[in-house]
């Protein structure tokens, strides 16, 4: 905050401050953003003076009047620390001689500030952080020292007389600051906490010697502070403050007996004992004694006490023995013991306290720790870690449920409990003072029985492992590693799961083993384990692994990286290309990334082609990888190498068009590494002026790379494409540049970065700012994507100079081009469109900032608008009335739009829509507001207040036309659209039909929604911008009058409409208008945020807010949650609580019978804003103590009568689930998984009521009306929860629990018995399973009371279900489980019992089955049993879920055949063929499906059976699910096996057209036949080998060619095109070599088709098609190909496909004449010139012609580069006149239209430019056969074109004519 003080006389300082002679003023009135500035102009300044401090005298008059400027300005600036301290360095470097100057002059500038402190916090913060850090304010403070206690105590007592619950914000900063200025005396005083100590004493004995001199400022300020205390009514933060001060005066006792006594009398009064009756004549008076301490302060005062004296007491006191008062009978022990209880007690409070009380509960520890030698001296025997230790029993009881808190930052205090505990446990044992020597065991036994899943299991696993034998651990647990391995899999476990592997590495690191035997050791225990985890199939374990073992596995046992490395080599050479071969690759790559990180590698050793392969990969993982191998080393400054440059150059270009977000991350975040390398190595090699020989190829590298990234953002090129170019200019840039606002980055000099770019420049390379690149740059900020605008824009603004160099004026070229962007970004304003409305705006926002607030530019006549006549005032022309000037500008075109709006709104929708200006409007405000500098002109205040008006009118006119004209309701869509078809004129009914997707109707729909979202930020930003903090805490531009009237505008947005897009638009104004006016010191405006909440939370208590069910309340929570918000941001949560409390009350309220069910009752708004407020991350974390209350509510809600309050509690509950238990992953396991201890623990008033509810819904019939809805929450809450590992451990309500919830898996509704059997699990023990299991199979014994109903059955069955999924079982359970069931057949047939019963019988089997041996011959019977039930079913017996039943009996069957196939191969074939068989098609389609669920089986040995099954049924089959699962088979079969011999079948082309026919009305059949005949026709192609023959196919190959390339074009569907690109991979090579061979000239139409397709299908959007044909292309084989890789991206596939056509079939003058028709269609040019002079249409968004992902121009580059180098078969000269016409013909048109317009003309239109490219490319082609004249013309023409102004640099980098 900027210092307000008045500075006096000026002195002359040129002597003493002659480099900087304004320092002192710039200093008075410095602001926020001007700090790291003038911190070091204070620095030099220091210096400055400390080289003649020697020749100073202080009685020098201009000496005195220097050190009182300084000493002045020093107290002044005390606010702020950092520039004080700069200052205090200039008195201090004035010399020795002046310091008692320094002290007198401080001495008297403090009197006065003092004199001030009672009533001023900016004087008491002054004082404070003088006292924190001044050491000469330290010494001089003492002579003051009664003043400044009178002026404390006299703060104290006036704060005290109202009560601190209703203080204001201003005036609980001053009960705040008042207190840590009294704790900081104390700190740096000893006398004055003597003396506090001997008045405290007088204070608590005041009954027996009489009341303490309560007129002593000491005593009366220890009095107020422990008055704060005792009644518990001031904020935390002060609590903590006080609670130390009191502490402090304890520890000032004589003895630590006195001390003890002291605290035990002072604890006692603080938490209110009763025991102590002395203590009752304690009387400390203040207004506070009738206060009720709230919720959040009943236990901080008890805590502030307990946390300072376990802090600041000496090891003397706390190892003392005494006595406690309230335990006079017990021995006497140690203080610190006598501490240990108290805070045990406090851990068993609420969450609100949970992290105090367990940060006290590791403070105590930690002391405990270190007072251990004194409270257990050697050779004695100690009771502190025996078996019967209180210590350990107290503290494991309230760690072990708090392993995984719901609070932020308990379990990180809980581990270091935990792990202390464990130390003092260790150091007992060895010490031989405790027998308890099986502690460590014990403990881990416990552990490693809890589920894997369980997030409390790891921490405590991680800390146990140094304490126990590892190695034994493993092997008796062999389960633990595969465990770890399946949390890696899981993102909440991750983090946990590796800190257990780093404990174990540690612990092999900890023996007294060499290196080699270290790694050796690792080598036999986790290299398995770490190569499955980086070659798995699974992404994100793979993931997990490289990030999180690598890293900690090479740290501590260097050598395995050794071991790693030559494993995956060695794997990679002898696997010969593999299915495994990239995750081998990727976790080559990745061990060699981190190698080379920690501890270096030389790249020239690994081998060459790996690299290559890596960097061209498809697979982003690996790519991304291989780059950051080249980009990152050890060393941050190692200079660039040969190899690095070489592959990044080679690989760079073809990775700027990647799919993933997070790929260009970590492209970008390996580029920067690398930028910093490129920095640090040049600029070190120049400053020793080595001129080392990287220095320059490094440069050119840089060079190399940044106009490749320039060239690559052109007009036209995909987003992907221009966002990665951008961020990477913008990485370079920050790395390179040297902006005074970053601040203070480390790493970062401005000289040597300066002389790095003036040595690269002085040899005619890194001209980063060249009025091309900024062109091309300002291309991009007519981009349609939000991101591209905004990305460039800022490159623009903060990195490239906008002043004509060397000049300091405007200049007329500077004028011309900020005035063309100007009308440039006017006239997109003015389209309809929003991306180019964003676009416009951030034209003019760039040209606001760089020209009009830089320059002071201003701008008299804009466009073709002449309305424009202001004037700047006469001699006004700084940065402040230019920027005012334009800001009215702009405010007048949006009068002038609102006016043509009020007249005809259709039209102005049309032609001049209000939102574009406003949001530029928005953006020119928000930098003035992001600005320092003070709006004081008055000029600000009236575009603010037009501002608002406008906005507000805005608002208004669109809420009237969306509700036809009427006020004072909220109309429902229906009533909008009504309002806008009136609007809109169209009268007749036909045309009503249609008139909701007329371009009218959604160009209207849309500027309304538009003009609401802008208008609504627009007064945010303006009322931010009244109210910005350096306009001064009591200053706003605006009336609380004008505020209030935003306020209204805003609400009533958010109440009268229901579009979601608008209302979340107007959040962000609302959001801040009430940040702003938060932290406004002027308490009229600061309290409007809460003014409005209040007034919505009345009129919701009193029924006067209503709204229809359709909408969740609309806009009422977004009301609540952004108030709250901004409450939050300003560190505040008041408003909160008292919300969420009164919103409890509201939705508490008994539903009205008579209520209309079309309004939404106040508990319906209550429950949809309570979701909105608890689904905030930001505010939820401050509520997990109502989560309890809330989860009653909403149970109860349940049971409401009203629909519309059962659903707005059922959006509720999910929100709360969600917060207790956290999200559920795929596995139905949620992340915060707890058990029924921890769930009471942490919600202790909840449980109980559970408990009740449960009990009364299920005492209902068996009926399902008698169902109680409640009943589904209450069981989600305990289905939620996880089991506890023993019995023992159990919760004392678990057996009453789990006994209830079993009566409810009977229940007649199915979703209930899945939650039932759910929570039954979740209340089973681990160590109970087996007898679960038991239990269960007694309930499905014939003749039990269960047996008889088939939902007792199925309910008993999905606890076995529920049961088997979530555990392991032994193989006796698995063998009593399908005994039993084979006891009782009729389980599992479906025509004894009802099929969903039998279905989920043989789930339970099939998860059974897995645990038995292999040579069980349980396994045959059961086989032998499903095998008959399923063959014996009649199709004619159809029955509910039969078609269930017989997918999982086949499912099970197939598995268990599958498994035992090598010793029975046979079985499984004659199975597949016996169901393929089937008369049921459900047989046949649940085969299927299996077999597509395990495709390996196709490859396995009797996976040739299985083909010829296929094809042999293909043709028989009549089901088009059937036929379409068969041919995705043989596809998928294929696609993996490119290279296999044959087909297996006889199958013929007349065979497919048969079946094509057959099902020649399903699209999907078609779709999947596609490929297969891909399969036969090339087939057949390559068996033929007369050459007649193969001719006579080639027609048949031509027409599937033709299709081919018919399903590849972009508007089929993704069905068709994938079927495209598989048919291209399976038969394209096979036509492509027939034709190469034979060049057969009847297959050229067949060629040319499957070119084309191949290329449309290369730039397909869809990235797993375009997989396909990326893997296509990559297996395309022949001498020439270079990368010689199979894999490669698509970027690179294109260019290597256009290779292989011009090296394979370059003599093929139809493919050539294809490429070379593909560079420009004659007549396209002109085509596009005369659309550029045309209006546009009115559509809101424009016709694609090509994909996002096509890039025509980059395309035509490829294509041009490709042709140009091979010979031409037949030439094009013929061509070459006609397109010498055209391009004359075009060049005056773009001279003309390109004169006035330097950017912006038609030669930057993405359609120009590349026909302009494509035909000068076809010119350059066809000239190359052509005479010399027509040679020498075409030069003539392409000079003229390139000569014309203004043409945008991308042609001639394109063209290659630069």
């Amino acid at each position: 905050m900027a210092a307000r003080a008045d500075s006096s006389a000026t002195l002359p300082l040129q002597h003493f401050l002659s480099k900087d002679p304004n320092l002192l003023n710039d200093t008075i009135h410095f602001r926020a953003c001007d700090v790291l500035h003038l911190t070091r102009r204070l620095e030099t300044a220091a210096k400055s003076v400390s080289l003649i401090s020697s020749s100073l005298d202080s009685q020098d008059d201009d000496v005195c009047g220097f050190v009182s400027q300084l000493v002045h300005c020093f107290v002044a600036t005390g606010e702020t620390t950092r520039v004080a301290r700069g200052l205090e360095r200039i008195l201090i470097a004035t010399g020795a001689e002046c310091q008692d100057l320094v002290k007198k002059k401080l001495g008297e500038e403090l009197a006065c500030v003092l004199a001030r402190v009672s009533s001023s916090s900016k004087d008491l913060k002054t004082v404070s952080n003088m006292l924190e850090y001044s050491k000469v304010v330290q010494t001089v403070i003492p002579d003051h020292m009664s003043l400044l206690l009178e002026q404390l105590q006299s703060s104290l007592s006036r704060l005290m007389e109202s009560p601190p619950a209703v203080l204001g914000r201003e005036d609980a900063e001053k009960l705040y600051l008042t207190v840590k200025l009294c704790l900081q005396l104390f700190q740096l005083f000893p006398d004055l906490r003597q003396k506090g100590w001997s008045h405290l004493q007088q204070l608590v004995k005041a009954e027996v010697d009489g009341p303490g001199d309560r007129t002593n400022s000491v005593a009366a300020i220890v009095g107020g502070i422990l008055s704060l205390l005792v009644k518990k009514s001031c904020a935390r933060e002060t609590s903590m403050l006080a609670g130390t001060a009191i502490s402090m005066a304890i520890n000032s006792a004589p003895t630590p007996e006195d001390c003890a006594q002291s605290f035990f009398f002072v604890y006692a009064a603080v938490s209110g004992d009763a025991l102590l009756p002395q203590l009752k004549a304690l009387q400390l008076k203040d207004a506070t004694t009738n206060n009720i301490p709230s919720k959040d302060q009943k236990l901080t005062s008890e805590i502030a006490i307990l946390r300072s004296i376990i802090i600041g007491s000496s090891q003397d006191l706390l190892c003392c023995a005494v006595n406690h008062l309230n335990r006079t009978s017990s021995q006497p022990q140690a203080f610190l013991l006598t501490l240990f209880p108290i805070v045990c007690d406090i851990c068993d409070s609420g969450t609100e306290f949970q992290y105090l009380s367990f940060q006290l509960l590791s403070l105590w520890f930690q002391k405990l720790k270190t007072c251990l030698p004194a409270l257990s001296p050697q050779g004695k025997q100690s009771n502190l870690m025996s078996k019967d230790s209180a210590i350990i029993a107290e503290t494991l009881k309230r760690v072990c449920v708090s392993w995984d808190s719901p609070v932020d930052g308990v379990s990180e205090f809980v581990a270091e409990v935990f792990q202390i505990l464990m130390e003092v446990w260790r150091a007992e044992v060895d010490g031989g003072r405790s027998d308890y020597t099986q502690l460590a065991e014990e403990l881990m036994r416990k552990v490693v029985q809890m589920p894997w899943y369980a997030r409390s299991r790891y921490k405590p696993l991680s800390l146990l492992i140094p304490y126990v034998d590892s190695e034994k651990m493993l092997i008796e647990k062999a389960t633990i590693k595969e465990e770890l391995m399946r949390c890696m899999g899981e993102t909440f476990l991750a983090a946990l799961a590796s800190d257990v592997h780093t404990a174990f590495l540690q612990s092999i690191s900890r023996n007294n083993q060499s290196v080699e035997e270290q790694a050796q050791k690792w080598k036999n225990i986790w290299l398995p384990c770490v190569v499955f985890g980086l070659t798995s199939g699974d992404n994100r374990l793979r993931n997990k692994i490289c990030a999180y073992w690598l890293p900690s596995t090479l740290k501590i046992l260097p050598a395995t990286g050794r071991l790693l490395r030559c494993h995956f080599e060695e794997t990679l050479q002898a696997e010969g290309g593999n299915s495994d071969h990239s995750r081998v690759l990727f976790a080559w790559i990745a061990v060699c990334r981190h190698i080379r990180t920690l501890a270096g590698l030389d790249l020239a050793k690994l081998p060459r082609i790996l690299l290559l392969e890596a960097v061209y990969s498809d697979d982003e993982d690996i790519c991304a990888e291989a780059l950051a191998l080249l980009s990152a080393t050890q060393k941050k400054a190692e200079p660039l190498g040969e190899v690095e440059i070489e592959l990044l150059e080679a690989a760079l270009p073809y990775c700027l068009k990647m799919d993933s977000a997070p790929f260009r991350q970590m492209l970008l975040t390996s580029l920067k590494k690398l930028f910093v390398r490129v920095r640090d190595s040049c600029s070190t090699a120049l400053k020793k002026k080595t001129r080392a020989q990287f220095v320059d190829p490094s440069l050119q590298f840089i060079e190399w790379l940044y106009n490749l990234m320039v060239k690559n953002v052109v007009p036209g090129a995909c987003f992907q494409r221009r966002r990665t170019c951008l961020d990477i200019i913008q990485g370079w840039l920050e790395n390179i540049i040297f902006v005074e606002t970053d601040g203070a980055k480390k790493g970062k000099a401005q000289s040597p970065a300066d002389a790095l770019i003036k040595y690269a420049q002085n040899q005619g390379i890194w001209d980063f700012f060249s009025p091309h690149n900024r062109t091309s740059l300002l291309h991009c900020i007519a981009d349609g994507a939000d991101e591209i605008q905004a990305s460039a824009r800022h490159i623009l603004s903060k990195y490239f100079p906008w002043t004509p160099e060397g000049s300091s004026t405007a200049t007329s070229s500077s004028y011309d081009l900020a005035l063309h962007l100007l009308c440039h970004g006017l006239d997109l304003c003015k389209s309809p469109r929003a991306y180019e409305n964003s676009s416009g705006s951030q034209l003019i926002k760039l040209v606001y900032q760089k020209f009009v607030r830089d320059q002071n530019y201003h701008f008299h006549c804009v466009g073709d608008e002449t309305e424009d006549e202001q004037q700047l005032p006469q001699g006004e022309v700084n940065s402040e009335a230019c920027a005012a000037f334009f800001n009215n500008v702009l405010l007048g075109r949006i009068e002038m739009s609102l006016k043509a709006a009020e007249k005809d709104a259709l039209f102005a929708s049309k032609c001049n829509p209000t939102y574009g200006v406003l949001q530029a409007l928005c953006e020119c405000l928000s930098l003035e507001g992001d600005s320092p500098r003070v709006l004081v002109s008055e000029d600000w205040q009236k575009i603010l207040l037009k501002t608002i008006a406008l906005s507000s009118s805005t608002v208004t006119l669109v809420l009237n036309i969306l509700a036809g004209g009427q006020t004072g309701n909220c109309p429902s869509f229906e009533a909008m659209g009504v309002a806008l078809e009136q609007l809109i004129g169209e009268g007749s009914a036909e045309q009503e039909v249609t008139s909701s997707i007329s371009p009218e109707f959604q160009l209207l729909l849309s500027w309304c929604w538009n003009n609401l979202k802008e208008s609504c930020t627009c007064l945010g930003v303006a009322v931010a911008l009244a109210n910005k903090p350096d306009q001064g805490k009591d200053v706003s531009l605006l009336s609380s009058d004008v505020i209030e009237s935003v306020g209204e505008t805003f609400i009533r947005v958010l109440t009268h409409c229901r579009h979601r897009g608008a209302i979340e638009g107007c959040r962000n104004g609302f959001l801040q208008f009430c940040t702003s006016l938060m932290l406004c010191g002027d308490s009229n405006l600061s309290s409007v945020p809460a003014n409005i909440l209040n007034q919505v939370l009345s009129n919701l208590e009193k029924d006067q807010m209503t709204s229809s069910v359709t909408r969740r309340s609309a806009g009422l929570p977004i009301i609540v949650q952004t108030i709250a918000q901004a409450e939050k941001r300003c560190k505040l949560n008041k408003l909160l609580l008292e919300t969420v409390t009164r919103l409890y009350s509201i939705a508490s309220r008994p539903h009205r019978n008579e209520s209309d069910q079309t309004q939404d009752e106040a508990p319906v708004h209550a429950l949809n804003i309570l979701k909105a407020v608890f689904s905030d991350a930001s505010l939820s974390r401050d509520l997990l103590s109502h989560l309890g209350n809330m989860t009653q509510l909403v149970i109860r809600s349940f049971e409401s009568s009203s629909w519309a309050l059962r659903n707005a509690a059922t959006q509720l509950v999910s929100t709360l689930v969600t917060r207790m238990f956290g999200q559920r992953n795929k596995a139905s396991i949620s992340c915060n998984m707890m058990t029924l201890q921890e769930f009471d623990a942490h919600f202790p008033e909840l449980l109980a009521f559970v408990e009740c509810k449960l009990a009364e819904g299920l005492h209902g019939g068996d009926s399902i009306t008698d169902v109680q809805p409640s009943l589904f929450l209450i069981l989600t809450q305990l289905a939620s929860l996880g089991p506890a590992a023993e019995s023992a451990q159990c919760h004392r309500l678990t057996a009453t629990l789990r006994a209830t919830v079993l009566d409810a898996v009977y229940s007649p509704v199915y979703f209930l018995r899945e939650l039932s059997a759910t929570a039954v699990v979740s209340l089973t023990p681990l160590d109970a399973t087996e007898t679960c299991v038991t239990e269960m199979l007694g309930r499905l014994a014939p003749g039990s009371a269960s047996f008889e109903s088939s939902n007792s059955v199925h309910g008993t069955l999905m606890c076995l279900d529920k049961l088997l999924a979530s555990r392991t079982i032994s193989v006796p359970s698995a063998e009593d489980i399908v005994g039993h069931v084979l006891n009782n057949k009729r389980l599992i047939s479906a025509t004894a019992v009802c099929p969903l019963v039998s279905a989920k019988c043989v789930e339970v089997l099939g998860r059974a089955v897995p645990v038995l041996t292999t040579a069980s011959s349980t396994k045959q019977a059961l086989l032998t049993s499903l095998m008959e039930c399923v063959f014996s079913l009649s199709c004619a017996q159809l029955q509910l879920g039969q078609s269930v039943y017989i997918r999982s009996a086949i499912s099970l069957i197939f598995s268990l055949l599958y498994e035992d196939e090598r010793s029975s191969p046979a079985s499984l074939s004659h199975f597949v063929s016996q169901c393929l068989g089937s008369k049921d098609t459900e047989v046949r389609t649940a085969l299927l499906e299996c077999v597509l669920q395990n495709q390996a089986v196709l490859g396995s040995t009797d996976g040739v059976a299985l083909l010829k099954s296929l094809w042999h049924h293909l043709t028989r089959e009549t089901d088009p699910t059937c036929v379409m699962s068969i041919c995705k088979l043989l596809t998928a079969y294929h696609l993996s096996r490119p290279s296999s011999a044959g087909l297996d079948t006889d199958l013929c082309p007349d065979d497919i057209c048969v079946l094509r026919s057959r099902f020649a009305k399903l699209a999907c059949v078609q779709a999947t036949l596609f490929p297969v005949e891909a399969l036969v026709l090339p087939w057949q192609l390559g068996q033929e080998t007369d050459a007649v023959v193969a001719e006579s196919l080639s027609a048949s190959l031509c027409d599937f060619s033709s299709r081919l390339h018919k399903f590849s074009q972009p508007h089929q569907n993704e069905d068709f095109r994938m079927a495209a690109a598989q048919a291209l991979s399976l038969a394209g090579q096979a036509v492509f070599s027939c034709f190469i061979k034979s060049i057969l000239k009847a297959l050229e139409p067949a060629v040319v088709s499957l070119v084309e397709a191949c290329m449309l299908l290369l730039v397909e959007t869809d990235s797993s098609i375009r997989g396909v044909v990326t893997d296509f292309v990559g297996g395309l084989q022949w001498d020439k190909k270079n990368p010689k890789v199979s894999h490669m991206n698509s970027s690179l596939c294109s260019k290597v496909f256009l290779a292989y056509l011009c090296d394979e079939m370059g003599q093929c003058h139809s493919v050539q004449l294809l490429l070379f028709n593909k560079l420009y269609v004659p007549g396209e040019l002109s085509t596009y010139l005369l659309r550029m002079t045309q209006p546009r249409t009115q559509y809101l968004f424009e016709h694609e012609e090509n994909t996002f992902y096509s890039e025509k121009i980059l395309q035509q580059v490829d294509i041009y580069e490709a042709l140009a180098s091979v010979p031409a078969k037949k030439d094009h000269s013929s061509a070459l006149p006609d397109l010498l016409t055209e391009l004359s013909a075009a060049v005056p048109i773009l001279e003309n239209k390109n004169a006035k317009k330097a950017v912006y003309n038609v030669s930057g239109d993405e359609g120009v430019m590349a026909a302009l490219t494509g035909l000068v490319m076809q010119m350059q082609l066809a000239a190359k056969h052509s005479n010399s004249q027509l040679q020498a013309q075409v030069a003539l023409e392409l000079r003229k074109l390139l000569q014309i102004s203004n043409l945008h640099p991308g042609i001639s980098k394109f063209l290659h004519c630069e």
